[in-house]
C-alpha cells in the first residue's frame, strides 16, 4: 500500500494509529525491471482527522462516542438512524478546489507519541511506588523501580532502547526524561535545538557572559553544542578553518573578546553534559 484516503470522520485514536499504521509498512514496488523503494506515504484526508488529533483531541480524557445505530428499531433492524435520502444534490463550493497539503516530519504526528506515553503511562501509573516516586521528584528511585520491575519483562518487553526509540525525539532522551513526560511533568521530550536553547538562557546568567554580546554569544554556544565538526575547529583554535566552512559563525567568533571567547569555551567544555545532545544515528 502506498497511500491512505481517510474517507469517513474517526473518533477513536487507537483506530487512527491502526489504520495510519498501514500506510508506515515498508514495501518495494516492481514493474518489469523497475523497482522503487517505499520511503514515504501520503493521507488523503477528507474529514479532518489529522487536523483533528493534532490540534483538537484531548488526549488526558476518554471520547464518549454518540448512541450509534446498532440499537433495534421497531421494525427489528437497526434503529437510531434516518434512511439516506433517494436523490441528493451539493451546491456548496468544491472542498477539492482548495486543497491543503502539509508535510509530518521526521518525528512523526502529535498522536504518536501521545498514544506511546498513554500506553506506557497505564503500565507505570498502577506501580504505586513509582507514581509516588515521581510525585515526591525523587528521580533516582522511580529510575531505580524502572529498571528492577519494568524492564525486560515478558509480558511487554520494554528497556530503556525501546523507550529511547518510541521517545520521538533527534537525541538520545534519559530514563528521567522519559519517565517526566509519561507522567505528564513535562508536555514533550526537548529537542536539541530546545535544549540547547535552555542551556544558553543558564549560561548568561553566569559572570562570563556579557549583555552586550549575547547574539554572538548564542550562535557560538548552539554551534559548539550542536554542530560536532564546528566544536572540534572551536576546541582546537583552528579558526581559519572555520572561517572557511561557515563564515557565519567565525563572524560572530570574532565579535567576541579573546576573555570572552576563553570563558565561554570553557564553560561548554567543563559544564555541558555532550552526552545530552548527542543526535540519533
Amino acid at each position: 500500500m502506498l497511500n491512505v484516503v481517510l474517507a469517513r470522520p474517526i473518533f477513536s485514536p487507537t483506530d487512527f494509529i491502526q489504520i495510519k499504521g498501514r500506510g508506515t509498512r515498508l514495501f518495494t514496488f516492481t514493474h518489469g525491471k523497475l523497482s522503487a523503494k517505499k520511503d514515504g506515504f501520503a493521507f488523503f484526508d477528507f474529514f479532518a482527522n489529522c487536523e483533528y488529533f493534532e490540534k483538537d483531541f484531548n488526549y488526558d480524557t476518554k471520547l464518549s462516542l454518540p448512541p450509534g445505530g446498532e440499537q433495534e428499531g421497531p421494525g427489528g433492524g437497526g434503529g437510531g438512524e434516518n434512511p439516506p435520502p433517494q436523490t441528493f444534490t451539493n451546491a456548496s463550493p468544491d472542498p477539492m478546489s482548495a486543497v491543503v497539503q502539509e508535510s509530518i516530519g521526521l518525528w512523526g504526528m502529535k498522536i504518536d507519541p501521545e498514544m506511546y506515553r498513554s500506553r506506557l503511562g497505564e503500565r507505570l501509573m498502577t506501580d504505586a511506588e513509582l507514581r509516588e516516586a515521581m510525585e515526591r521528584g525523587d528521580a533516582s528511585a522511580a529510575i531505580g523501580r524502572l529498571r528492577r520491575f519494568h524492564y525486560d519483562k515478558p509480558e511487554e518487553y520494554w528497556n530503556l532502547e525501546k523507550l529511547q526509540d518510541l521517545s520521538k525525539t533527534d537525541r538520545v532522551p534519559t530514563e528521567r526524561e522519559i519517565l517526566e513526560f509519561v507522567f505528564g511533568i513535562i508536555p514533550a521530550i526537548p529537542g536539541r535545538a530546545q535544549l540547547a536553547d535552555e542551556a544558553f538562557e543558564r549560561f548568561v546568567a553566569t559572570p562570563p557572559a556579557r549583555a552586550v554580546h549575547s547574539h554572538e554569544l548564542k550562535v557560538v554556544f548552539v554551534a559548539f553544542l550542536l554542530d560536532e565538526a564546528s566544536r572540534f575547529l572551536l576546541q582546537e583554535g583552528k579558526f581559519a578553518e572555520l572561517r572557511a566552512r561557515d563564515a557565519s559563525l567565525y563572524g560572530s567568533l570574532s565579535q567576541l573578546e579573546p576573555q570572552e571567547r576563553e570563558a565561554l569555551i570553557g564553560y561548554l567544555q567543563s559544564e555541558m553534559p555532550l552526552k545530552e545532545f548527542e543526535q540519533v544515528a
